[in-house]
C-alpha cells in the first residue's frame, strides 16, 4: 500500500511539472485553468496545427503578458475549452488560424499595439460576442472573423486598414453596423455576405471598389450611402438585400455588373449616373417593388433579362436618343406588353422602327436635357431628364476633392458660371461642366491697378503697372511671371524675371511688359505675376 502511494505521488508531481515550460524565447504556465505566456519575443511558428506544447492540456483563459510580440499560426487551433483571451500591448500580430474554431471563445481583448490579424484567425468562434479593433491594426486576413455567428453590435475598421479581405466578416449573422475606415480602398469578395442583421454601413472616403457578393444576403440592410470615390461594384454585390429601399450609384461607376441588385425585393428607386454605359445580365431581376426605371443617355450595352420577375415595372425611360441594338431576351415578353417606354420626343420615330424596342408602347417624354463633365475624375453632374417646352430645368455640377467648377458650356460656348444653373427648355441640349484643379491659380491680386491686355488675345499680352507702380518694373522687383493653362499646368515658356534680366519672350518699357503666347493653343490661361510687394493672377483667353 505504501509503494502504491509513492507511485501516485510521483505521477501527480510529474503532471504538475508538465503544465508549464518554454516555447522558443517564451515561458508558458497553466494554473487554475489559466494559461499565462510570458517572456520577450515572438512565438515560434509551426506549419501545421497540433504541435503547441500546451495542446494536450485543458484551460479556460489565456493571458499574454507584456514582452510577447506575436501569437503564432495555429497557436490555439480548435481549443474547445477556451473561453477568454487577453493580449498585452506588445503583441503586434496574430497568426493565421490562431483561434480557428474555438467554439466557446466568447471574449477577447486586443492590445493597442496590434497591427495584423491573420487569415481565418477567429473562424467559427461562434460564441464570440464582440470585438474592438485597435487603431493600430493595418491588416485583417481573409476570413478572419468568418462565421462568428454571435458577433454582435458594431465593428469599426481602423483607418490604417487599406483593404477588407475576402470573407472577413462573412456569416456574422448578428452584426448590426459597420464603420469602414478612411484608409480602406477596397472591400473584398463576400466580405460581409450573410450578415443578416446588418442595418447600417458607413463607408470611408477612399473606398474605390466593392467586389462580388461583398454585401450579398444582408437581409436587414435598408439604406446605404455610397461614397463618390467608388468606381466599381462587382457582380451580386448587393444580391438578396431584400429590404434595400433606394440606391444612388456613385458617379465614377461606368457599368452595373451581373445580378448586382438581383432579389432586392423592396427596391423602389434607382438613380444611375450619366456615364454608365453597360447594365449586365439579371442586374435587377426579382426586384418586385420596382415600378419605374431610367436608362441614362450614356447606355450602350444591355445584358439579358435585366428585369426578370420585376412584375410591377410599368415605366421605362430611355434618355439615349439613339436606339442601341439589343436582343429580344433583354426584357421579358410580359414587359413589352405591360410597360411604357418613354424616350425623347425627337427620338420616338427612331424607336418605333428599331428592332426589339418597337415591341414597347412608345411615347415621347419631351426635350432631352443632358449634362456631362469635361473630366469625370475631376467632377460629375446631375440633372439629366426629359422636360416639357418652356419648363425650367436645372443642372448641377459637383467638383471632386482638389478640383473646382468653373463654368457651363453649350456647343463649345461658355454660357454660365452659376452652379446650380437653371434655364428654360426649348430644345434638346447637352451641357458640359468644366472643372479645373483647385491649386490656387485663379484671378486674385494683392496689388492695385494691374492691367493685362488685350483680352482675348491672338498672341501678345501687355502686362502694365499703372502710374505709381511702374518702379516695380524698373527697380528689379518683379520676381516671376508664369503662365498656367486651365488644368493648372505651368506652360513651358521663359517666365522668370529676376534682377532685371529679361528673357526673350518678355519685352520691356518703363511701365509694362509684352509677353508673346502665340505659340500656345487657343484656350483659357492664367497669368501670374509675383513681385516683392505681392502677386497678381489674371485670366486671359487665347484665340
Amino acid at each position: 500500500m505504501k509503494k502504491l502511494f509513492i507511485v501516485i505521488m510521483f505521477l501527480s508531481v510529474n503532471a504538475a511539472f508538465a503544465q508549464g515550460g518554454t516555447f522558443g524565447p517564451l515561458t508558458w504556465n497553466i494554473h487554475n485553468n489559466i494559461l499565462t505566456i510570458s517572456g520577450e519575443g515572438a512565438m515560434p511558428n509551426y506549419e501545421e496545427p497540433g504541435h503547441m506544447p500546451w495542446r494536450q492540456y485543458q484551460f479556460r483563459d489565456v493571458i499574454i503578458e507584456t514582452g510577447v510580440t506575436s501569437i503564432s499560426d495555429y497557436a490555439f487551433w480548435s481549443h474547445r475549452y477556451l473561453l477568454s483571451v487577453t493580449l498585452s500591448n506588445t503583441v503586434k500580430s496574430i497568426g493565421k488560424f490562431a483561434f480557428y474554431m474555438c467554439p466557446h471563445l466568447y471574449s477577447i481583448t486586443l492590445g493597442e499595439g496590434l497591427t495584423s490579424i491573420g487569415e481565418m484567425a477567429f473562424y467559427r468562434c461562434s460564441l464570440l460576442l464582440s470585438i474592438t479593433l485597435p487603431n493600430s491594426v493595418t491588416s485583417i486576413g481573409e476570413g478572419a472573423f468568418r462565421d462568428c455567428f454571435d458577433l454582435r453590435g458594431s465593428i469599426v475598421i481602423p483607418d490604417g486598414v487599406t483593404r477588407i479581405e475576402v470573407g472577413t466578416f462573412s456569416g456574422c449573422e448578428n452584426l448590426w453596423s459597420v464603420t469602414i475606415g478612411n484608409g480602406v480602398e477596397s472591400i473584398g469578395v463576400a466580405a460581409f455576405s450573410g450578415c443578416r442583421s446588418l442595418t447600417s454601413i458607413t463607408f470611408g472616403e477612399k473606398v474605390s471598389s466593392i467586389e462580388s457578393y461583398a454585401f450579398a444576403a444582408c437581409l436587414s440592410l435598408s439604406e446605404i450611402s455610397l461614397p463618390y470615390s467608388i468606381t466599381s461594384i462587382g457582380s451580386d454585390a448587393f444580391r438578396g438585400c431584400s429590404r434595400l429601399d433606394e440606391i444612388v450609384l456613385p458617379y465614377g461607376i461606368t457599368s452595373i455588373e451581373e445580378s448586382t441588385f438581383s432579389h432586392c425585393y423592396g427596391l423602389r428607386s434607382v438613380e444611375i449616373p450619366n456615364n454608365v454605359s453597360k447594365i449586365d445580365n439579371n442586374a435587377f431581376s426579382s426586384c418586385y417593388t420596382l415600378s419605374s426605371f431610367t436608362f441614362p443617355k450614356s447606355i450602350t450595352t444591355l445584358g439579358r433579362e435585366i428585369f426578370t420577375f420585376c412584375n410591377n415595372l410599368t415605366s421605362i425611360t430611355n434618355l439615349n436618343p439613339n436606339p442601341i441594338e439589343i436582343e429580344y431576351y433583354v426584357f421579358e415578353e410580359d414587359l413589352y406588353r405591360n410597360c411604357t417606354l418613354i424616350v425623347p420626343t425627337n427620338a420616338v420615330a427612331a424607336y418605333q422602327e428599331a428592332e426589339v424596342w418597337k415591341e414597347f408602347n412608345i411615347v415621347g417624354g419631351g426635350w432631352l436635357v443632358s449634362s456631362i463633365s469635361n473630366h469625370i475624375e475631376q467632377g460629375y453632374t446631375k440633372g439629366d431628364s426629359l422636360y416639357q417646352h418652356n419648363e425650367t430645368a436645372t443642372v448641377t455640377a459637383f467638383a471632386r476633392a482638389n478640383y473646382k467648377f468653373v463654368n457651363w458650356t453649350l456647343n463649345g460656348e461658355i454660357v454660365s458660371t452659376e452652379n446650380p444653373y437653371s434655364f428654360t427648355v426649348t430644345e434638346d441640349t447637352e451641357w458640359v461642366a468644366n472643372f479645373v484643379p483647385n491649386i490656387g491659380i485663379e484671378e486674385a491680386t494683392t496689388l492695385p491697378d494691374i492691367r493685362v491686355y488685350p483680352n482675348p488675345t491672338t498672341g501678345k499680352l501687355t502686362i502694365e503697372f499703372t502710374s505709381g507702380q511702374a518702379d516695380e518694373w524698373t527697380s528689379g522687383q518683379v520676381n516671376e511671371i508664369e503662365i498656367y493653362d486651365i488644368q493648372g499646368r505651368r506652360m513651358e515658356i521663359p517666365h522668370c524675371v529676376r534682377n532685371d534680366v529679361i528673357p526673350s519672350v518678355v519685352q520691356r518699357n518703363e511701365e509694362s511688359r509684352t509677353i508673346n503666347i502665340s505659340h500656345l493653343p487657343a484656350g483659357i490661361y492664367f497669368v501670374k505675376i509675383a513681385t516683392t510687394a505681392g502677386e497678381v493672377v489674371k485670366k486671359v483667353v487665347k484665340e
